[in-house]
């Protein structure tokens, strides 16, 4: 079964894919960072997050999305944002 956070995962790695026009998400992994990534920098990382409280109808602090240093960790963030919610806003994208 595949749990909240593996299912986060999933969508973030899709996000990465599509803003660094990557041909697939094979080398994105919980442990993944910006500087494995080429071209990911602050502006870019400022576009995930962007893209990633789209994707989970959340919002980042800009204290938790500069704190976070892994592909991991961004996943653990929105699963705590996402357990922040009211119980009728969480589930649905």
């Amino acid at each position: 079964m595949i749990t909240p956070v593996e299912s986060i995962l999933s969508e973030l790695r899709r996000i990465i894919v599509d803003i660094f026009l990557l041909d697939n998400d094979h080398g994105l992994n919980p442990e993944t960072t910006a500087a494995d990534v080429d071209g990911w920098d602050s502006l870019t990382h400022t576009q995930v997050i962007l893209a990633t409280e789209r994707a989970f109808r959340i919002t980042i602090s800009a204290k938790e999305a500069f704190a976070v240093q892994t592909l991991g960790e961004l996943a653990q963030l929105v699963h705590h944002c996402q357990e922040r919610l009211p119980e009728y806003l969480r589930g649905g994208r």
